[in-house]
């Protein structure tokens, strides 16, 4: 096992993890959207929910700088030809 196969590894499993996370973070936002701020927890579920995004921040942010250099190309937006 290569070192290159155990970044593409590591950044799928960060990218995955990353999304799923923001997922649950968008829902979490979702619903307290609906709930009334006089609420208790309130603003603790809202703490939760700034943490959730730092996180996942973090997790897809990693994700990206682990995939290797070859990887990363493959997604990169083509380049124009000189003219």
């Amino acid at each position: 096992m290569t070192i290159t196969h155990l970044r593409e590894r590591a950044a799928g499993a960060l990218l995955h993890a990353g999304c799923e996370l923001a997922f649950d973070q968008q829902a979490m936002e979702r619903g307290l959207a609906t709930v009334s701020s006089r609420e208790f927890g309130y603003r603790r579920a809202e703490g939760a929910v700034a943490m959730a995004r730092c996180v996942d921040s973090a997790l897809l942010w990693l994700g990206m700088r682990v995939q290797p250099r070859a990887v990363a190309r493959r997604f990169a937006p083509a380049s124009r030809p000189a003219a």
